[in-house]
């Protein structure tokens, strides 16, 4: 006489909600440095500013918040983030970030007057 064998279904794991916000902010950094080292730059962007919203103090994921916004374009926004990370640590300097120079748009400034150079007379000696 045979034993059947015991059928069990397979259980898919339940997705966990995280309720502790730096759990938070680590899986939804660990997405945006994975999305970017794709070169998945808007997903990077989304997955890092939702990291500081949960841990603004996060100096480090600030600091690739710029890189990302800097790679985007957006230098504005990569300004303002890297200015959050110097204020959070000002050791951030030492890492490599550059962004571009700020276009400075000249004021209208009114020509000059041209002033005639009055050259004294020479001698002829």
């Amino acid at each position: 006489h045979r034993k059947k064998a015991k059928v069990t279904k397979k259980r898919r794991p339940k997705k966990i909600e995280l309720e502790n916000r730096f759990l938070k902010s680590n899986v939804a950094f660990s997405e945006g440095m994975r999305a970017a080292q794709q070169g998945l730059w808007t997903e990077a962007q989304a997955a890092l500013k939702l990291s500081v919203e949960e841990v603004s103090q996060d100096a480090i994921t600030w600091y690739h918040l710029a890189r990302i916004e800097s790679k985007m374009g957006n230098t504005g926004a990569a300004r303002s983030a890297l200015k959050k990370a110097l204020d959070i640590n000002s050791c951030i300097k030492s890492l490599p970030l550059t962004l571009p120079e700020p276009e400075v748009v000249p004021e209208a400034v009114p020509p000059r007057e041209k002033k005639e150079r009055v050259r004294p007379p020479q001698r002829w000696e």
